[in-house]
């Protein structure tokens, strides 16, 4: 049999388990979109900076020829906090004609022996203008390829990572949170079983040790509650069984009694004899009913019924029969 406290540590564990796995996924995908929305915009802003020179480029020379020796890379956004830590300081860097081939390729980007880039990627892509004609397009980092690159990914993981440890770490420390809270909370039900075993055994004095204000110390003062009142009836049965004993031993010595005289021929077995002995057996009758009418008060069935008794008779009746030679 599982005992409670067990069942209250697998519980909250597995609620733990859960909470952190949903914890870390929601985590791991909010922090991979939020980064590739932060190189996405990173991304857009150095672009948007070479977008100017470039433009002036074109309009003094009307060619991109030698483009490449011209080129100045400004410095990125966030590119000090970002070197080193999953970006390069510069991304890629391409810049096409208005047809798509490719002019510059800072990082030799492979598209295959075409050398051009097709229409699909550079709608992602910044169109240069000159007399309100597209002239080229310049794209950056996440314009060319939506997919992050091995740095960015191993930093990405390396954050998860993180995150995994730290969650296995408050798991832990849940778990022996829960099961130091499970061992408080059951504590009392395991007096209480203690206690109700007791009393199963016929030992109607065990109480439990109540400390607290809540349920289980209410609980804890019912049983108390009831195991005096199972105390209190058992003392009172035993003192009825006592009592009872006590009453019937008398009539039956009498009738015992008188029926040894006669059958000794000490007495004769005349009428007045035989009504004190008829007498005795009345009053043992009625002690068997008094007997009944207890069970039927015990089990709350029994209805009360009043009438008068003459004291002076009941004397006169018992001292008849307590008097030697009558």
């Amino acid at each position: 049999m599982i005992q409670l406290r067990t069942k209250i540590v697998l519980a909250f564990s597995i609620t733990i388990l859960a909470s952190t796995v949903l914890m870390v996924t929601i985590i791991n995908y909010s922090t991979r979109r939020g980064y590739e929305n932060f190189t996405k915009r990173n991304d857009l802003l150095f672009a948007e900076r070479l977008l100017e020179p470039l433009t002036d480029f074109y309009a003094t020379y009307n060619n991109w020829e030698n483009i490449e020796n011209y080129l100045v890379l400004p410095r990125p956004r966030m590119g000090e906090m970002m070197e080193g830590k999953g970006r390069n300081l510069y991304p890629p860097i391409i810049l096409t004609d208005s047809k798509g081939n490719i002019l510059v390729n800072t990082q030799r980007i492979d598209f295959g022996n075409i050398g051009r880039i097709n229409r699909n990627i550079l709608d992602h892509g910044l169109p240069i203008y000159n007399s309100n004609s597209v002239v080229g397009y310049l794209l950056t980092g996440s314009m060319i390829a939506n997919s992050l690159s091995d740095e960015e990914i191993m930093y990405l993981n390396r954050v998860r990572a993180i995150i995994i440890y730290v969650s296995l770490f408050a798991l832990v420390i849940a778990v022996i949170f829960s099961y130091i809270f499970s061992s408080k909370l059951t504590k009392p039900i395991r007096r209480l079983l203690k206690a109700t075993n007791d009393i199963k055994s016929g030992d109607y004095t065990a109480r439990v040790e109540v400390d607290g204000i809540d349920e289980l110390s209410n609980l804890g003062h019912s049983f108390n509650i009831m195991a005096q009142s199972i105390e209190n009836s058992d003392k009172w049965r035993k003192q009825i069984i006592a009592d009872s004993a006590h009453e019937l031993r008398t009539p039956v010595s009498l009738i015992q009694g008188n029926l040894e005289m006669i059958l000794e021929g000490v007495y004769n077995p005349d009428r007045e004899h035989l009504e004190n002995i008829y007498s005795e057996t009345k009053t043992l009758s009625r002690l068997i009913k008094e007997l009944q009418e207890l069970s039927s008060a015990e089990s709350g069935s029994m209805v009360l019924q009043k009438e008068k008794l003459n004291i002076q008779e009941l004397l006169n009746t018992t001292i008849k029969i307590f008097t030697p030679g009558t």
